[in-house]
């Protein structure tokens, strides 16, 4: 063994390694080590965290962009809200909550606080935002169209999902209501986080829904979901 020594590649430190080596192929590793540097313990650490950050940073963005969280609901943040129950709530089911359901009347801060929570859950695993009546009118369209299987997608597939206006559901559309029924039966199957949000209490939701998926849908959320209702004035004409 030989000692070869180097330099910290980072703040120019003195460093003198051992190599398992001799004879020329130590001298190798001393010109390769001189010429690329190495870290020394402080440097590398720091290194090593920097690296981790900015592969977190890549993971989050990549996340972000497949999760279909609208642009306009991505700037908010935890501060942004008072310490309050739904908040509470919220942030538990960010942080690996089963199933939450938000009801509440227009206005109060339901989608916006679901797509908080949407952000910070985001850092931990994958999350896809669904707006039903948005989705309802995808999943009305062609066969072969892109949008349809998008949307059926986000719906049938695995994983945590927001199910954002529940109550914004075309009921006329056999096939969507029937698509939003798996999409909620899955998840409550499979122990999933489910997050939904909407303006009707649970009679009104389960008559709006119909005869066919209304009470089978209002019962998988009422079992599975912790069920919190915002009061509060309507934050987009209050001022």
């Amino acid at each position: 063994m030989e000692a070869i020594k180097t330099k910290c590649r980072e703040c120019g430190r003195d460093l003198e390694l051992t190599a398992e080596a001799t004879g020329p192929l130590a001298q190798r590793l001393a010109q390769t080590f001189a010429e690329r540097g190495v870290f020394c313990d402080p440097c590398g650490d720091a290194e090593q965290a920097t690296s981790m950050k900015a592969e977190r940073i890549q993971t989050y963005g990549n996340r972000l962009n497949a999760s279909g969280l609208p642009e306009g609901l991505r700037r908010w943040t935890w501060k942004d809200w008072p310490n309050e129950p739904a908040v509470r709530a919220a942030k538990a089911w960010a942080e690996g909550g089963g199933g939450l359901a938000l009801q509440g009347s227009v206005g109060v801060g339901k989608t916006c606080l679901a797509a908080t929570a949407v952000s910070d859950a985001l850092q931990r695993r994958r999350v896809r935002w669904v707006s039903v009546a948005g989705m309802m009118a995808d999943l009305s369209r062609s066969f072969k169209d892109e949008e349809r299987a998008a949307a059926l997608d986000a719906l049938t597939g695995e994983g945590a999902v927001v199910l954002d206006d529940l109550d914004k559901a075309n009921t006329s559309n056999d096939r969507a209501c029937e698509a939003l029924f798996t999409a909620i039966d899955k998840r409550v199957a499979a122990g999933s986080p489910l997050l939904v949000t909407g303006n009707m209490g649970p009679r009104e939701l389960t008559r709006k829904l119909g005869p066919d998926y209304g009470e089978p849908i209002v019962s998988r959320i009422l079992g599975y979901c912790e069920y919190v209702v915002i009061d509060g004035d309507d934050r987009r004409t209050s001022g």
